[in-house]
């Protein structure tokens, strides 16, 4: 899974926001739609390559209601065909890009003792409330996550979204591939108007040269790496 929800924090977390969480394993997460404890995983940026991810634990399944388990096959679904209904986008996505949201993940709320904080009751209320509680769109602080939507989901571009920064409401606005003109020297790297947009292009490889420590193949055109001007 991508997500989940932190129940010190009392908010959903993506995978990513691992990444800027502090002493991970100080959480507890669970499913934000049927409430199974959730193990997160992979999530040591300097040492593990494979990007976070939130599994359940051994003998533990999502229970037989949760949505979780036709998210992935929606996700096959979209890379062919488009998944919006006129009931909306059947998942919930990052809505909002803002840096300043990175913030608000690092620090969680102190637990008080001499208040006699039960955690434990934390836990089964959060369970309890999100039982019956749809899931809803969100602000995310990493970049890697609203690439994935837009390349993920390419026949629903037209989903909200609020960039800072950058000229669009909607993916499909928001970024913009950079063409290179036959007969031309430069790419067509500025937009229309000058807008600020977040520019992309193919990245082609040559085949690589393989030794016994390493591994080196040379690169040619762009990468998505840049946002405005």
């Amino acid at each position: 899974m991508d997500d989940a929800h932190c129940v010190e924090l009392n908010k959903r977390m993506t995978n990513e926001d691992l990444y800027l969480l502090e002493n991970v394993k100080s959480h507890t997460f669970i499913c934000d739609e049927c409430g199974v404890e959730l193990i997160p995983c992979s999530y040591k940026k300097a040492i593990n390559l494979r990007k976070p991810y939130f599994k359940t634990g051994k003998n533990k399944e999502h229970k037989p209601h949760c949505f979780a388990k036709a998210v992935s096959r929606i996700r096959e679904q979209a890379k062919k065909s488009r998944i919006t209904t006129e009931e909306g986008f059947p998942l919930s996505y990052p809505n909002c890009f803002n840096l300043t949201a990175a913030k608000s993940v690092k620090q969680s709320p102190e637990v008080s003792d001499e208040k006699g904080t039960d955690t434990s009751h934390s836990k089964r209320t959060a369970k309890a409330n999100l039982g019956v509680r749809q899931k809803n769109n969100y602000v995310t602080s990493s970049f890697q996550t609203v690439v994935d939507q837009y390349f993920n989901f390419p026949y629903d571009r037209d989903r909200k979204l609020n960039f800072e920064g950058i000229t669009g409401s909607e993916y499909r606005d928001v970024f913009q591939k950079i063409l290179n003109p036959v007969g031309k020297q430069k790419f067509r790297f500025q937009s229309k108007d000058d807008e600020n947009k977040v520019f992309y292009s193919t990245l082609s490889w040559e085949k690589p040269g393989i030794t016994e420590n390493t591994i080196t193949s040379k690169t040619f055109g762009w990468l998505v790496a840049r946002s405005g001007r």
